[in-house]
């Protein structure tokens, strides 16, 4: 039960942090992709936000997979 209500008492003012800093850097920027010829047009907030989250989802993964192959967790046979 602690741990349902820190996540809520975190998150959603992590959420609302993350939102309002999405709408004020809405600004297009470009991303140059060298040596390749072309380019990415995007919002700031993306070139930010994103690899924040790719970086989150692999080290979840990462997280995931260890306790999966140590077997934390699991039911004990009886």
């Amino acid at each position: 039960m602690v741990v349902k209500v820190l996540g809520w008492v975190l998150g959603v003012p992590f959420a609302i942090i993350l939102a309002i800093f999405a709408i004020s850097n809405r600004t297009s920027v470009r991303l140059d992709l060298w040596p390749l010829p072309f380019g990415i047009e995007t919002p700031l907030y993306l070139l930010v936000l994103g690899p924040l989250a790719m970086g989150f989802l692999a080290g979840a993964v990462v997280v995931w997979l260890v306790r999966r192959r140590r077997g934390v967790g699991q039911k004990p046979t009886s």
